[in-house]
């Protein structure tokens, strides 16, 4: 959840930022890109670690214990 909210603000970040970047380019001798003005999240996150199949599992099987198995109807690991 909280992934695809920061997805949606980093793509109004890089929406503005290239809107901004046009307004301004005129008025500069510079070549002002987008990316000078806001770098986007994934491209920083790439160079992050890289989590493994069994740490994205116990992730999301915490998360499921947080909120608990009748908010969102999934399975956990444990059931078959």
């Amino acid at each position: 959840m909280y992934e695809g909210y920061f997805w949606r603000q980093d793509q109004l970040r890089q929406f503005w930022a290239a809107m901004t970047a046009a307004t301004i380019q005129p008025h500069s001798k510079k070549r002002i890109k987008p990316t000078d003005l806001y770098k986007p999240l994934a491209r920083a996150k790439r160079s992050g670690p890289v989590l493994s199949e069994a740490e994205r599992r116990r992730r999301f099987d915490e998360i499921v214990k947080k909120i608990g198995p009748d908010v969102i109807p999934v399975r956990s690991s444990s059931e078959p």
